[in-house]
């Protein structure tokens, strides 16, 4: 498996290679430059650890004096990861049917 990698990888730079040698133009150039340097420099894994949270909200009128705080305690969430957590986040909120304003929406974030 290694050894196919690393036949892959010559492959790809040597097709990439000779794109760019057939190239007619300034574009057909810059496409197969771009390809060869994706192959000899391939990118590497996101290894970070994977944190997915999804915030579920009572927004109806009664919850209305609490919204403020809790907005705040889920940013509060939020700053307080690591950097190297690779985070998702999605916030949906539910408000009784008569009398909702705004969209219900669910809202997602990724870092």
């Amino acid at each position: 498996a290694e050894m196919d990698a690393a036949h892959t990888k010559v492959m790809k730079r040597h097709t990439a290679t000779l794109e760019a040698c057939e190239a007619t133009d300034q574009k057909q150039w810059r496409e197969a430059a771009w390809k060869f340097n994706e192959a000899a420099h391939p990118k590497a894994p996101d290894t970070r650890t994977s944190l997915e949270i999804c915030f579920v909200m009572d927004c109806t009128g009664s919850m209305r004096r609490h919204i403020d705080t809790c907005q705040k305690s889920v940013m509060k969430i939020a700053e307080g990861l690591h950097e190297d957590v690779k985070l998702r986040m999605s916030f949906v909120a539910y408000r009784d049917y008569k009398g909702s304003t705004g969209s219900d929406a669910a809202t997602t974030k990724t870092r």
